[in-house]
């Protein structure tokens, strides 16, 4: 899935998104919050700045993402 069809579906209330693969990809303030991102692999991304409150991040590659300013609560 490409960053840009994850925003979109995300804008359509869509909020269910297990195993992405997005390493090393620029996802500065995007806003995933309340949305189930599981087992996903964000390993090298840029989530700095994301609003992630309330997403399900169980399992998921965070190794040396980048997570300055991101809304993790």
């Amino acid at each position: 899935m490409q960053v840009s069809e994850l925003i979109s579906q995300y804008r359509q209330g869509i909020r269910n998104f297990p195993c992405l693969s997005l390493p090393g990809v620029s996802l500065q303030g995007i806003n995933l919050q309340d949305a189930s991102v599981r087992e996903s692999n964000f390993q090298q991304s840029d989530l700095s700045h994301g609003n992630l409150a309330g997403a399900n991040l169980r399992e998921a590659n965070l190794q040396g993402a980048k997570l300055c300013f991101a809304n993790l609560t």
